[in-house]
């Protein structure tokens, strides 16, 4: 018996919860030690309950810091994890993740220069869609896309 306000507020204090926690883990590694090296499993050790997501941030991870890659660091790590079973579709379906974990639209033409994705925020949005694995979440927004192509039609 909610109305699309109360719906609203519920979304709202949904994704606020879950920025309350990132900033908690954040505030656990600057007291802890903010220099100290880490591993994206210490960092947010429920990433491993994602199939595919711990071993896809760390690919991403070699070419950056553990906290944050760029948004080309990682669509050129889906591409080399992922895109032999999207085919010609990859590029698309692989701009649409991105583009829901950074919960806003990307330019078509240069993928957002200088912008980022930090761990956080894949946790955040894989936490927040039930999601436990990579390779089928991709094959379900493959899908989507396909569907959508379809009633365009």
């Amino acid at each position: 018996m909610f109305g699309p306000l109360r719906c609203g507020e519920m979304y709202a204090l949904d994704k606020l919860l879950r920025e309350t926690r990132v900033f908690e883990i954040i505030r656990r590694i600057v007291r802890d030690n903010p220099n100290l090296p880490r591993q994206p499993a210490e960092v947010i050790p429920e990433l491993s309950q994602c199939f595919g997501a711990l071993s896809l941030w760390e690919q991403c991870a070699e070419h950056g810091t553990v906290y944050c890659v760029s948004v080309e660091n990682f669509l050129s790590t889906l591409s080399t994890s992922y895109s032999s079973m999207l085919h010609e579709r990859a590029d698309a379906v692989f701009l649409c993740l991105v583009e829901r974990i950074l919960d806003q639209r990307l330019p078509r033409r240069g993928h957002a220069e200088g912008q980022i994705v930090t761990v956080f925020q894949l946790w955040s949005y894989l936490e927040s869609n039930g999601i436990s694995d990579m390779e089928m979440h991709i094959s379900e927004l493959a899908g989507e896309g396909e569907r959508e192509r379809e009633r365009e039609k």
